[in-house]
């Protein structure tokens, strides 16, 4: 956990946000659209591996900026679109109650 002098959990989300994009760079062959793995083994490796490296301290740092919270709930997004192969036009709530999958 990176702290700064007035809690304002800036840094800490941004290296939470590149931490997470080197894990999904690292497994896209695994995760990503391309794969021909199952959308559920998917999940379980993004539940397992990916959701870990945000939600660790997330009842500390979970009360920062609703900016610091949408950089990382933008990432997840992005890693979930990519793991079912959604096209831009399906809604990101849709995506989320259909892999019962919760918002940061």
């Amino acid at each position: 956990m990176t702290l700064d002098a007035k809690l304002r959990w800036k840094e800490h989300v941004k290296k939470k946000k590149e931490e997470i994009n080197l894990k999904f760079k690292k497994m896209y062959w695994l995760i990503g659209r391309k794969s021909q793995l199952p959308v559920h083994n998917k999940m379980l490796l993004y539940e397992q591996v990916i959701k870990p490296i945000w939600a660790y301290g997330c009842q500390l740092w979970g009360c920062t900026k609703r900016s610091n919270l949408k950089i990382i709930q933008t990432t997840q997004n992005k890693i979930l679109r990519s793991i079912v192969n959604a096209p831009w036009y399906v809604r990101t709530d849709d995506l989320h109650r259909d892999l019962k999958v919760k918002m940061v």
